[in-house]
């Protein structure tokens, strides 16, 4: 499974992206386009696939 990390406190564009949509709190995991705000196992095993 590919993915990036990005660190809003040393990067201002991630900074800045998450800005844009009004969330100000992290983690926010994007994938497909949905980003999940905050560690949501259950929401993020769904996205992958990984639900049994």
């Amino acid at each position: 499974m590919e993915f990036r990390v990005r660190d809003v406190m040393a990067d201002q564009e991630a900074a800045d992206f998450l800005e844009s949509r009004n969330i100000f709190a992290t983690p926010v995991v994007s994938i497909d386009g949905e980003l999940i705000v905050g560690f949501r196992r259950e929401r993020i095993d769904a996205l992958l696939g990984l639900a049994g």
